[in-house]
Parts: structure tokens; sequence; C-alpha cells
């Protein structure tokens, strides 16, 4: 739903994020907007891709290009798409996403997801043939709260042929609640879709699991899943580069990147799925220059 409150706008207009005048309770670190209208789960999987430099970049296309087509191989996935993952310009470089690609699937049910992902040549790919070419897939599990709406489940409309998907993995504070969280989140997704920043779609929810594919690098003693699963998921989807990085530089959101103690829930990470217009799906991974 759209907001025409010209609070807003002034909001979106003002200057970097001024953490200093946060509390915990989201609702006054907002302007006010129309509530949401009603609202559906769906589920989604987003795999990521760490790529080395020395990789050639027809070699990368190729694993994207396989694991996007996964969604042909096996029922579940409704609707997907895949490209680079890069860095949110302007925030904290701590939170720059360790990957550089990724492919993200929307499901009706979580049971859909969760057989899609069992399937053998689903396995087969991630767990052995990804790997063999990136140094790093992991695959990340979420629900998300979308309008009950065909066009907005299903991302139909040439509003999805390109833009900018902005993913962010989130964790609750210490001594915050989850009710913060979820009023933190909700009220997210009011900013995004308002005419200030004019977000296609918005939505947000409950990490449900996180799995590295494969191997882990043989260099690291760790597995990466411990340090990048997040309690939280935020994905905003915008036609425009200068949309996206006005959302980014507001002062709430920017508050959550940047980690201040006084918002209830952080970034562990960010990053914007790049997306190309494609002549034969709106899912077809393009390769377009990185932020």
């Amino acid at each position: 739903m759209r907001c025409h409150n010209p609070e807003i706008s002034n909001f979106a207009r003002s200057s970097p994020p001024q953490t200093n005048k946060l509390n915990r309770r989201s609702s006054s670190n907002f302007p006010k907007c129309h509530a949401l209208g009603k609202r559906t789960n769906v589920y989604e999987t987003l795999t990521l891709l760490n790529f080395p430099a020395t990789i050639e970049e027809d070699s990368v296309s190729a694993v994207v290009d396989e694991v996007w087509s996964l969604q042909y191989r096996a029922a579940g996935p409704i609707c997907g798409s895949a490209g680079p993952f890069t860095p949110l310009a302007t925030a904290p470089t701590s939170i720059a996403p360790a990957f550089t690609h990724a492919v993200l699937f929307r499901y009706g049910e979580q049971r859909l997801l969760e057989s899609f992902m069992s399937n053998p040549r689903i396995k087969d790919m991630l767990d052995i043939s990804a790997p063999k070419t990136a140094r790093t897939v992991v695959t990340l599990s979420f629900s998300s709260i979308i309008p009950n709406e065909l066009e907005a489940i299903f991302r139909r409309g040439s509003e999805w042929d390109e833009g900018y998907e902005m993913a962010v993995a989130l964790k609750l504070h210490p001594g915050s609640s989850e009710e913060d969280a979820m009023e933190f989140l909700n009220l997210t997704q009011q900013l995004a879709t308002s005419s200030a920043y004019g977000a296609v779609q918005a939505g947000a929810g409950k990490c449900a699991s996180l799995v590295t594919h494969g191997s882990a690098d043989s260099s690291s003693s760790t597995d990466p899943s411990t340090e990048i699963a997040p309690d939280y998921m935020l994905l905003v989807r915008f036609q425009t580069k200068e949309q996206l990085l006005a959302f980014v530089q507001c002062p709430a959101v920017g508050a959550a990147l940047e980690g201040d103690e006084r918002s209830p829930i952080k970034a562990l990470w960010a990053g914007s799925l790049v997306i190309t217009p494609s002549d034969n799906s709106t899912t077809k991974p393009h390769y377009a220059k990185p932020l």
C-alpha cells in the first residue's frame, strides 16, 4: 500500500542516519504511515555463492545459470531471480556480504521448499557441482510476509523486469524482544513501500535455517554459517538504484545497518541482488555491473 503522508517525504530527505535520536521503541523512530493491507506468508531460499576472483566470468555465469535453472528440474519454486550480489553503497563495510552472487527462489508453502531442497537433483548441484567452482555455497531459508495479491506473490508485471533486491540479514540485539523486532520490520516495510521510497515490494520474516553446501573452505577452521546465520531476513525490491540508496540512508534503516544498540535489531550482512531485463524471462540471470 502506498503512503502519501508528507511527513514521510520530509523524513526521506533528512540527513544521514541520526542514531542519537533513536530509542528501543521502533514506532517512535518512524514517521506515521498507513498500515499495510492484507498480507500472506510465502517462503524463500537465498542461495549465496562466493567465487574466487581468479575464476573466469564465463565459468561463474555457467554455475549461476545452473543453480537458477534448478527451478525447472523439480517442483517447488513459483518464481526466482539471480545475479551479482553486491555491497550496499554507503553501508558500513563491516556488513558487506562475503558472497559475489545469489539466487532467490520463492515457494507457496513450507513443505514445497523442504521437498525441493531435499530432491536428489537439487542436492547434487548444490552439494557437489557448484562447490567445485565456488569457494562457498550456502542456502538460507526463511519466511516472508507480503501483500496477499497474485501479482505480488508471483512477482508479475513490468516493474519486476529489472531492479535491485535489497537483502538484509538481521540479528536481535541483546535486551530486545521478538515483539520489538517484528514491530521494526513491519514499520520498515511500510516505509519502504511509501511514496518516499517507492519499493515494488517489501517482505520480512524469521530465518528457518542456513545450510553450508559441500565442504567448507579448507583455509577456514569454522563453518561460515555460524557467522552469518540471522534471526530475521528483510527483502526489499526497488526498480532503481536511486530508490535503494535513498532507503539505505534513511535514519531508522541506517541505524540497523550500523548496529546502533538503540535499534532492536542489527545487520549481520547486507547486499543487493542486481537484476537486469531478459528477453525470455523476468527471472533469467544477467550480469549487470555492480553498484
